[in-house]
């Protein structure tokens, strides 16, 4: 009757988890970035952003998360209806670890994953459609697996996995834009002079320029 007792009690989780294995897991719903999960969202609800290193952990929570038995469910396409987990390589040695501190070279992968694709994917994740851990990148905007537990035990700190300056690039491609279309109404407020001996050649050169810089600036 103790063991069963004290078995009983492991199994007793907070408000907002669920038992899964020997965790208690909640899944948040979706909108949330790698560092924000690991440093506000996580920690808010009473734990961290979770660690599950062995494929046994990963399977249970896995069917948890993507079965509703968390609260919400995992489902939809590629990265929205994905969760991050709590595993990156935001440092030094830029290898794979637990949030926690533990080694995460060994964590239980999709198969082909990591694949590091564009260069960009340093946070690991859950996505249902591969059936195993995904690297992705850490400032996409999806649900948090999170873990009932202390917080002092976790290694991460706030801006580890910093997120790229979108202001910047806006910045930059704006003004990229600006200087193709004027470079385009210069080039064609000259091409008229052409018309005289080469109409055609002109009317196709100016719709030709419009037409790049047009695609150009969607882009």
């Amino acid at each position: 009757l103790l063991v069963h007792s004290a078995h009983s009690e492991y199994y007793l989780c907070s408000g907002g988890y669920e038992p899964v294995g020997e965790k208690c897991i909640q899944l948040t719903g979706s909108g949330y970035t790698f560092d924000e999960c690991a440093t506000t969202e996580c920690p808010n609800r009473g734990g961290h952003i979770a660690a599950v290193a062995s494929q046994e952990e990963f399977d249970a929570v896995f069917d948890a998360v993507t079965g509703g038995v968390t609260g919400e469910k995992l489902q939809g396409s590629w990265p929205e209806g994905s969760a991050f987990v709590g595993l990156h390589r935001c440092n030094a040695q830029e290898t794979w670890r637990w949030t926690t501190g533990s080694d995460g070279e060994d964590a239980p992968w999709a198969d082909g994953e990591p694949n590091d694709w564009a260069g960009s994917e340093d946070c690991g994740m859950i996505t249902p459609h591969t059936g195993g851990l995904n690297d992705g990148p850490c400032h996409n905007t999806i649900h948090c697996v999170c873990e009932e537990g202390l917080e002092e035990l976790v290694r991460y700190d706030e801006g580890q996995c910093p997120e790229p300056d979108w202001a910047g690039w806006y910045t930059f491609a704006f003004l990229l834009g600006f200087l193709f279309w004027l470079c385009a109404i210069y080039g064609c407020a000259g091409i008229p002079q052409m018309c005289s001996t080469h109409k055609a050649f002109a009317n196709g050169a100016c719709f030709g320029i419009i037409l790049f810089c047009t695609l150009l600036t969607a882009l």
